[in-house]
């Protein structure tokens, strides 16, 4: 036994190297895929980790995150819900696992570019999948709702914001391992091919802060195009989807409307005060306008009920949601179950101020360290922390395996090797 202990041992950078590429490969697959390969990465890094790497284990990338994680734990034991409270501890599990597999990595360039070229191959496959899977669709007359958002990624068991997700940051690697002084037929297919699928996620948040990413991309590089022309018509070709599909331009502008009567909407405690919201305005109510009225709603009651410091806690957060909802008749058969579709809320309602800080001071030591380091790193923060105000990734397996996955591996190439190495530099 401890002769193969010590085989296998001789060869732990090898085998580390496969399986956290097959790590980030099983990413934009089937959340059953993901987890295997995540066990399989994660049993091996405690068992083989290096000794040399113990002591980044005392460093930010790996402190916050288990920070946080105690956090839940605590949390969790203080809910009245205590079987709600232990599943979603089994999630949040992964947001400590994904950093020890991360600072046990020799990223070095080569390695560092395969993972992200493996990744991003990764998720053109996936996007082909789920394309062939919509267009035979097409052909068999699926419903509008079967062809876009939940429908097109369905097959995958993936959530259409955290795919899109997947297909920007490919976009981002890109831009990052691309050459931008000609564009090579495969590349154009492969950013159709991307564009396409990000289009049919139809995620408006990610799409607009996508289009402006890349909007700034194009003017940096414009003059670097050679082939100007084929640009301009793979970008033409997107706005001539959008023109020839009414229904998912409907998705895109009747979900950025908010009504003045939304705006005016108060919480309280009065039953008799209580808005209660009719059929047809629950019909007819925005994306925007249910994360105004969810965030309100998590507000106050947040002040009202004196939780500002711990919060509901993991197990009960949810339940006095829900019960909220009920009683503007926002539930049942709407809107149960709905968290509040802002992370950062999200935190401030579940763990209160103590939660939210840690949290915050995490995403602002991730602003100071990756913001100095490559373009991908700082379009990276400005993706995430803008979609954070739309979305609660780090409540679903594959929002938080994203987040942690991508910050870790950012954090401890600038950190361990991009400032190392800069060090070595002006220390020969």
């Amino acid at each position: 036994m401890i002769d193969i202990y010590r085989k296998i041992n001789s060869y732990k950078e090898f085998i580390n190297s496969i399986l956290i590429i097959f790590v980030f490969i099983t990413l934009p697959f089937t959340i059953k895929i993901g987890n295997i390969s995540i066990i399989v990465a994660a049993i091996f890094n405690i068992l083989f980790f290096d000794k040399n790497n113990v002591r980044k284990l005392l460093s930010p990338i790996f402190l916050f995150p288990l920070a946080l994680f105690v956090i839940q734990c605590i949390s969790a034991f203080f809910s009245f819900n205590k079987e709600l409270a232990i599943k979603a501890l089994d999630l949040y599990l992964l947001s400590v696992l994904l950093p020890i597999i991360i600072l046990n990595q020799n990223l070095k360039d080569c390695f560092f570019f395969d993972i992200l070229k493996w990744f991003y191959n990764s998720v053109i496959v996936a996007c082909l999948i789920l394309l062939v899977h919509f267009l035979i669709k097409l052909l068999f007359n699926y419903n509008y709702t079967d062809l876009h958002f939940h429908g097109f990624t369905k097959i995958l068991g993936q959530h259409p914001v955290y795919f899109s997700l997947f297909i920007v940051v490919a976009f981002l690697i890109d831009i990052y391992t691309g050459n931008f002084s000609s564009i090579s037929k495969k590349k154009m297919v492969h950013v159709g091919i991307l564009l396409t699928s990000l289009v049919l996620c139809s995620s408006k948040a990610v799409i607009t802060i996508a289009f402006l990413i890349f909007l700034h991309q194009f003017f940096i590089h414009f003059n670097k195009f050679m082939n100007k022309k084929n640009l301009i018509f793979l970008l033409f070709f997107v706005f001539l989807f959008f023109l020839i599909s009414p229904r998912l331009m409907n998705r895109f502008t009747d979900g950025l409307v908010i009504r003045h009567e939304v705006l005016n909407f108060k919480p309280t405690d009065d039953y008799y005060q209580k808005k209660q919201f009719s059929y047809q305005e629950k019909t007819t109510i925005s994306d925007l306008e249910l994360r105004y009225i969810f965030a309100k709603i998590a507000l106050y009651n947040l002040f009202k009920k004196q939780k500002i410091l711990f919060g509901f806690n993991e197990g009960d957060a949810q339940d006095v949601l829900d019960y909220n909802y009920m009683s503007y008749n926002l539930a049942p058969n709407w809107f149960e179950g709905f968290n509040v579709h802002n992370q950062y809320i999200n935190y401030l309602f579940y763990y209160g101020f103590l939660g939210f800080f840690i949290f915050i001071f995490y995403l602002i030591y991730n602003t100071f360290v990756l913001f100095n380091g490559n373009v991908i790193y700082r379009y990276f923060c400005i993706l995430v922390y803008f979609i954070f105000l739309f979305e609660v990734c780090l409540v679903r397996n594959k929002g938080i395996t994203f987040f942690f996955l991508f910050n870790s591996l950012f954090l401890t190439k600038v950190v361990y090797f991009e400032n190392s190495n800069n060090r070595d530099q002006r220390n020969p």
